[in-house]
Protein backbone atom coordinates (compact mmCIF):
# COMPACT_ATOMS: atom_id res chain seq x y z
CA UNK A 1 0.00 0.00 0.00
CA UNK A 2 2.83 2.33 0.83
CA UNK A 3 4.72 1.88 -2.45
CA UNK A 4 1.18 2.31 -4.28
CA UNK A 5 0.24 5.47 -2.35
CA UNK A 6 4.56 6.20 -3.18
CA UNK A 7 3.68 5.53 -6.90
CA UNK A 8 0.98 7.92 -7.22
CA UNK A 9 1.86 10.47 -5.66
CA UNK A 10 4.77 10.61 -7.86
CA UNK A 11 3.28 10.70 -11.11
CA UNK A 12 -0.18 12.07 -9.93
CA UNK A 13 -1.18 15.95 -11.54
CA UNK A 14 -4.04 17.72 -10.29
CA UNK A 15 -6.93 17.83 -11.49
CA UNK A 16 -6.77 13.88 -12.32
CA UNK A 17 -7.82 13.29 -15.95
CA UNK A 18 -9.18 10.23 -16.72
CA UNK A 19 -8.58 10.42 -20.01
CA UNK A 20 -4.75 10.73 -20.01
CA UNK A 21 -2.52 7.92 -21.05
CA UNK A 22 -0.54 7.47 -17.23
CA UNK A 23 -4.59 7.45 -15.69
CA UNK A 24 -5.24 4.74 -18.07
CA UNK A 25 -2.01 2.78 -17.84
CA UNK A 26 -2.11 3.19 -14.09
CA UNK A 27 -5.74 2.98 -13.56
CA UNK A 28 -5.65 0.92 -10.03
CA UNK A 29 -3.30 3.04 -8.78
CA UNK A 30 -5.31 5.78 -8.80
CA UNK A 31 -8.13 4.08 -8.22
CA UNK A 32 -6.66 3.40 -4.24
CA UNK A 33 -5.81 6.83 -4.06
CA UNK A 34 -8.78 7.82 -4.87
CA UNK A 35 -11.03 5.94 -2.59
CA UNK A 36 -8.59 6.95 0.21
CA UNK A 37 -8.14 10.31 0.24
CA UNK A 38 -10.45 11.83 -2.64
CA UNK A 39 -13.90 9.69 -2.37
CA UNK A 40 -15.56 12.24 -4.39
CA UNK A 41 -12.84 14.00 -7.11
CA UNK A 42 -13.34 17.33 -8.90
CA UNK A 43 -11.54 16.09 -12.46
CA UNK A 44 -11.07 16.39 -16.00
CA UNK A 45 -12.73 14.03 -18.70
CA UNK A 46 -10.66 15.30 -21.21
CA UNK A 47 -11.62 19.00 -21.49
CA UNK A 48 -14.88 18.81 -19.28
CA UNK A 49 -15.00 18.99 -15.65
CA UNK A 50 -16.10 16.12 -13.77
CA UNK A 51 -16.71 14.75 -10.42
CA UNK A 52 -15.28 11.56 -9.85
CA UNK A 53 -16.98 8.60 -7.26
CA UNK A 54 -14.73 5.98 -6.29
CA UNK A 55 -16.11 4.34 -3.28
CA UNK A 56 -18.85 1.32 -3.81
CA UNK A 57 -21.61 2.44 -1.75
CA UNK A 58 -21.25 6.41 -3.31
CA UNK A 59 -21.24 4.59 -6.35
CA UNK A 60 -24.53 2.18 -6.03
CA UNK A 61 -26.29 5.38 -4.41
CA UNK A 62 -26.01 7.61 -7.54
CA UNK A 63 -27.65 4.82 -9.34
CA UNK A 64 -30.03 4.55 -7.48
CA UNK A 65 -30.29 8.74 -7.03
CA UNK A 66 -33.04 9.97 -8.81
CA UNK A 67 -31.10 13.46 -7.98
CA UNK A 68 -28.72 12.29 -11.13
CA UNK A 69 -30.37 12.29 -14.06
CA UNK A 70 -29.03 11.61 -17.22
CA UNK A 71 -30.77 14.64 -19.68
CA UNK A 72 -28.58 17.32 -18.95
CA UNK A 73 -31.35 19.90 -20.75
CA UNK A 74 -33.62 18.71 -17.41
CA UNK A 75 -30.65 20.18 -15.03
CA UNK A 76 -29.31 23.56 -17.20
CA UNK A 77 -31.96 24.29 -19.65
CA UNK A 78 -31.53 25.02 -23.62
CA UNK A 79 -31.74 23.19 -26.32
CA UNK A 80 -28.48 20.96 -26.66
CA UNK A 81 -28.54 17.69 -24.56
CA UNK A 82 -24.91 16.76 -24.80
CA UNK A 83 -22.33 18.51 -23.34
CA UNK A 84 -20.02 19.16 -26.05
CA UNK A 85 -20.37 19.21 -29.91
CA UNK A 86 -20.94 16.52 -31.52
CA UNK A 87 -21.59 15.07 -35.39
CA UNK A 88 -25.63 15.31 -36.11
CA UNK A 89 -25.62 11.00 -36.57
CA UNK A 90 -24.69 10.85 -32.62
CA UNK A 91 -26.05 13.61 -31.06
CA UNK A 92 -29.62 11.73 -32.32
CA UNK A 93 -28.64 8.09 -31.35
CA UNK A 94 -27.32 10.09 -28.11
CA UNK A 95 -31.10 11.91 -27.46
CA UNK A 96 -32.61 9.04 -28.28
CA UNK A 97 -31.32 7.08 -25.58
CA UNK A 98 -32.20 10.18 -23.10
CA UNK A 99 -35.96 9.98 -24.13
CA UNK A 100 -35.73 6.23 -23.48
CA UNK A 101 -34.39 6.77 -20.15
CA UNK A 102 -37.09 9.16 -19.03
CA UNK A 103 -39.74 7.05 -20.02
CA UNK A 104 -41.39 8.49 -23.26
CA UNK A 105 -42.21 7.28 -26.34
CA UNK A 106 -40.15 6.43 -28.24
CA UNK A 107 -41.22 6.68 -32.75
CA UNK A 108 -40.48 3.68 -35.11
CA UNK A 109 -37.39 5.49 -36.35
CA UNK A 110 -35.86 6.08 -32.72
CA UNK A 111 -37.12 2.31 -32.02
CA UNK A 112 -34.65 1.35 -35.01
CA UNK A 113 -31.84 3.28 -33.41
CA UNK A 114 -32.08 1.93 -29.95
CA UNK A 115 -31.93 -1.68 -31.33
CA UNK A 116 -29.21 -0.87 -33.49
CA UNK A 117 -27.16 0.89 -30.60
CA UNK A 118 -27.86 -2.43 -28.50
CA UNK A 119 -26.69 -5.22 -31.23
CA UNK A 120 -23.65 -2.51 -31.41
CA UNK A 121 -22.76 -1.77 -27.65
CA UNK A 122 -23.46 -5.23 -26.70
CA UNK A 123 -21.07 -6.81 -29.59
CA UNK A 124 -18.21 -4.12 -28.64
CA UNK A 125 -18.68 -4.44 -24.93
CA UNK A 126 -18.81 -8.37 -24.88
CA UNK A 127 -15.65 -8.91 -27.44
CA UNK A 128 -13.40 -6.60 -24.57
CA UNK A 129 -14.83 -8.69 -21.74
CA UNK A 130 -13.86 -11.97 -23.68
CA UNK A 131 -10.28 -10.43 -24.37
CA UNK A 132 -9.86 -9.38 -21.12
CA UNK A 133 -11.46 -12.78 -19.31
CA UNK A 134 -8.29 -14.09 -22.09
CA UNK A 135 -5.88 -11.75 -20.83
CA UNK A 136 -6.99 -12.55 -16.95
CA UNK A 137 -6.86 -16.41 -17.16
CA UNK A 138 -3.55 -16.40 -19.08
CA UNK A 139 -1.36 -14.13 -16.50
CA UNK A 140 -3.06 -16.00 -13.43
CA UNK A 141 -2.41 -19.37 -14.77
CA UNK A 142 -3.09 -21.13 -11.10
CA UNK A 143 -7.01 -20.13 -11.60
CA UNK A 144 -6.90 -20.69 -15.23
CA UNK A 145 -5.86 -24.28 -14.35
CA UNK A 146 -8.30 -24.46 -11.40
CA UNK A 147 -11.12 -23.58 -14.12
CA UNK A 148 -9.84 -26.52 -16.27
CA UNK A 149 -9.94 -28.95 -13.56
CA UNK A 150 -13.40 -27.47 -11.93
CA UNK A 151 -15.47 -26.25 -15.39
CA UNK A 152 -18.47 -25.67 -12.97
CA UNK A 153 -16.63 -22.66 -11.60
CA UNK A 154 -17.06 -20.82 -15.26
CA UNK A 155 -20.05 -18.98 -14.25
CA UNK A 156 -18.40 -17.94 -11.29
CA UNK A 157 -15.03 -16.83 -13.27
CA UNK A 158 -17.31 -14.70 -15.60
CA UNK A 159 -18.45 -12.61 -12.52
CA UNK A 160 -14.99 -12.29 -11.03
CA UNK A 161 -13.29 -11.49 -14.46
CA UNK A 162 -16.21 -8.40 -14.32
CA UNK A 163 -14.95 -7.54 -11.21
CA UNK A 164 -11.52 -7.80 -11.58
CA UNK A 165 -10.97 -6.79 -14.89
CA UNK A 166 -14.20 -5.62 -16.81
CA UNK A 167 -14.02 -3.80 -19.88
CA UNK A 168 -16.76 -0.97 -18.72
CA UNK A 169 -14.96 1.31 -15.86
CA UNK A 170 -17.72 4.04 -15.04
CA UNK A 171 -21.29 4.51 -16.45
CA UNK A 172 -22.51 6.94 -19.22
CA UNK A 173 -22.56 10.62 -17.25
CA UNK A 174 -24.77 11.29 -14.57
CA UNK A 175 -25.65 15.62 -14.13
CA UNK A 176 -26.64 16.49 -10.81
CA UNK A 177 -30.22 18.18 -10.63
CA UNK A 178 -29.65 20.35 -7.49
CA UNK A 179 -26.42 20.60 -5.03
CA UNK A 180 -25.42 17.58 -3.29
CA UNK A 181 -22.70 17.09 -0.38
CA UNK A 182 -21.12 13.85 -0.06
CA UNK A 183 -18.04 13.48 2.10
CA UNK A 184 -18.00 17.41 1.90
CA UNK A 185 -17.71 17.77 -1.25
CA UNK A 186 -20.53 20.12 -2.40
CA UNK A 187 -21.60 18.80 -6.28
CA UNK A 188 -23.01 21.84 -7.70
CA UNK A 189 -26.38 22.00 -9.59
CA UNK A 190 -25.86 20.51 -13.52
CA UNK A 191 -22.16 19.40 -12.89
CA UNK A 192 -21.65 16.39 -14.69
CA UNK A 193 -21.00 13.27 -12.05
CA UNK A 194 -19.13 9.34 -12.78
CA UNK A 195 -19.13 6.66 -11.00
CA UNK A 196 -15.85 4.94 -11.35
CA UNK A 197 -17.59 1.39 -11.19
CA UNK A 198 -13.68 -0.12 -11.41
CA UNK A 199 -12.89 1.99 -8.61
CA UNK A 200 -15.94 -0.08 -6.46
CA UNK A 201 -15.26 -3.10 -7.53
CA UNK A 202 -12.20 -3.38 -5.31
CA UNK A 203 -13.29 -1.26 -2.36
CA UNK A 204 -11.84 -3.54 0.19
CA UNK A 205 -14.62 -2.26 2.58
CA UNK A 206 -17.35 -4.41 0.42
CA UNK A 207 -14.71 -7.36 -1.13
CA UNK A 208 -12.10 -9.37 0.87
CA UNK A 209 -8.56 -8.97 -0.92
CA UNK A 210 -10.14 -7.22 -3.61
CA UNK A 211 -6.48 -7.52 -5.33
CA UNK A 212 -6.61 -11.07 -5.46
CA UNK A 213 -8.48 -12.77 -8.62
CA UNK A 214 -10.17 -16.14 -6.94
CA UNK A 215 -12.75 -17.59 -9.58
CA UNK A 216 -14.57 -18.99 -6.60
CA UNK A 217 -15.18 -15.78 -5.40
CA UNK A 218 -18.65 -15.26 -3.18
CA UNK A 219 -20.42 -12.92 -2.45
CA UNK A 220 -19.32 -11.40 -5.80
CA UNK A 221 -21.65 -8.07 -5.61
CA UNK A 222 -19.52 -6.18 -8.42
CA UNK A 223 -20.95 -2.88 -10.11
CA UNK A 224 -19.45 -4.37 -13.56
CA UNK A 225 -23.33 -4.55 -14.95
CA UNK A 226 -24.61 -0.97 -13.11
CA UNK A 227 -26.67 -1.38 -10.54
CA UNK A 228 -30.84 -0.58 -10.06
CA UNK A 229 -32.60 1.36 -12.85
CA UNK A 230 -29.41 1.86 -14.99
CA UNK A 231 -28.37 -2.00 -15.12
CA UNK A 232 -27.08 -3.72 -18.16
CA UNK A 233 -29.94 -4.96 -20.61
CA UNK A 234 -27.55 -7.06 -21.89
CA UNK A 235 -25.94 -8.47 -18.77
CA UNK A 236 -27.33 -11.90 -19.24
CA UNK A 237 -26.18 -12.17 -22.71
CA UNK A 238 -23.06 -10.78 -22.05
CA UNK A 239 -22.33 -13.50 -19.29
CA UNK A 240 -23.64 -16.74 -21.69
CA UNK A 241 -21.68 -15.02 -24.69
CA UNK A 242 -18.63 -15.29 -22.60
CA UNK A 243 -18.82 -18.41 -20.99
CA UNK A 244 -19.42 -20.38 -24.02
CA UNK A 245 -16.46 -18.63 -25.71
CA UNK A 246 -14.33 -19.31 -22.78
CA UNK A 247 -15.43 -23.13 -22.54
CA UNK A 248 -14.74 -23.35 -26.13
CA UNK A 249 -11.32 -21.77 -26.22
CA UNK A 250 -9.99 -23.99 -23.57
CA UNK A 251 -11.36 -27.25 -24.23
CA UNK A 252 -9.99 -26.44 -27.87
CA UNK A 253 -6.03 -25.28 -26.93
CA UNK A 254 -5.14 -26.77 -23.69
CA UNK A 255 -1.72 -25.55 -24.49
CA UNK A 256 -3.54 -21.76 -25.00
CA UNK A 257 -0.96 -19.07 -24.18
CA UNK A 258 0.40 -15.26 -24.53
CA UNK A 259 2.29 -14.89 -27.68
CA UNK A 260 4.55 -12.03 -26.44
CA UNK A 261 5.47 -10.94 -22.74
CA UNK A 262 2.97 -9.70 -20.39
CA UNK A 263 4.18 -6.13 -20.63
CA UNK A 264 3.74 -5.92 -24.19
CA UNK A 265 0.15 -5.76 -23.73
CA UNK A 266 -0.98 -2.25 -24.65
CA UNK A 267 -4.40 -0.38 -23.53
CA UNK A 268 -6.43 1.77 -25.62
CA UNK A 269 -6.59 5.30 -24.61
CA UNK A 270 -10.25 5.80 -23.86
CA UNK A 271 -11.49 6.93 -21.07
CA UNK A 272 -13.99 4.57 -19.20
CA UNK A 273 -13.16 1.24 -21.14
CA UNK A 274 -9.94 -1.37 -19.80
CA UNK A 275 -9.56 -2.92 -23.45
CA UNK A 276 -7.16 -3.94 -25.27
CA UNK A 277 -5.02 -2.97 -28.58
CA UNK A 278 -4.35 -6.23 -29.60
CA UNK A 279 -3.95 -10.04 -28.09
CA UNK A 280 -1.55 -12.23 -29.39
CA UNK A 281 -1.86 -15.44 -28.30
CA UNK A 282 -0.54 -18.94 -29.14
CA UNK A 283 -3.12 -21.73 -30.00
CA UNK A 284 -2.55 -25.41 -29.36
Amino acid sequence: MEATHALVRDMIKHPINISSKRFIEHTNAYYQWLREEAPVYKGKLSVLTVYLLSRYNDCVELLMDRRFVRNRTTVTGGKNRVPFPVPKAISLVAQNMILADEGQRLSEDELVSMVLLLILAGFETTVHLITNAVVTLLLHPVQLQRLRDQPDLMSSAVEEIVRYNGPVQSTKPAYASEAITLHGVTIPRGAMVLPLLGAANRDPAVFERPEVFDIARTPNRHLGFGQGIHYCLGAPLARMETRIALQTLLKRNPNLRLAVEPKALKLQTIPTWHRYERLPVVLG
